[in-house]
């Protein structure tokens, strides 16, 4: 029988080694929860091993300062929690590369900036949540390309929607 969910939660210590033991076996992993590891600073590169994963949970890992560049790698990712990670300031422009992520949970990454630009190629991402991300200062230009945007939540933001006024214009999305 394959794992194909694996959680770890609120333990930084026992996890970090615990994932780098475990990412070399848990290839066929569907879903990884890392929430609530709030001294969690940072992830193996080795979690770009993990071709198979739909769903990675990183909810309330407020010390994660950034992720890992082959994040990019894990084309098969449909869900992308980053709810509440504090630490982050900005994503890797291979976050871009991802192209079957569909939902993208960024609500409550007070520090977080912007998004990489690439991340407006990404015609399949449906539900962007940007809710209390306070210093955000912007969508990327081609935003706007994103043909299978359902539900875009910028509550409480600094955004300027003006220069990305063409994602409202056809009435895919809102503020």
């Amino acid at each position: 029988m394959r794992v194909q969910t694996h959680s770890l939660t609120h333990n930084a210590h026992l996890l970090a080694l615990a994932l780098a033991l475990s990412l070399v076996y848990l290839t066929g992993l569907k879903k990884l929860k890392l929430q609530w590891c709030e001294q969690l600073e940072s992830l193996s590169d080795r979690l770009g091993d993990l071709m198979g994963l739909k769903e990675l949970n990183l909810k309330t890992c407020c010390g994660l300062k950034g992720l890992p560049e082959r994040l990019g790698d894990m084309t098969g990712l449909k869900e992308l929690d980053l709810k509440k990670c504090w630490g982050l300031t900005g994503l890797p422009v291979q976050l871009g590369d991802l192209t079957g992520v569909e939902e993208l949970n960024l609500q409550g990454c007070s520090r977080l900036t912007g998004l990489p630009e690439r991340l407006g190629d990404r015609t399949g991402l449906e539900k962007p949540n940007l809710e209390k991300c306070w210093v955000f200062t912007g969508l990327p230009e081609r935003f706007e390309d994103l043909t299978g945007l359902k539900e875009l939540i910028l509550k409480g933001e600094r955004v300027d929607v003006a220069a990305s006024s063409a994602c409202w214009s056809d009435g895919a999305g809102g503020v």
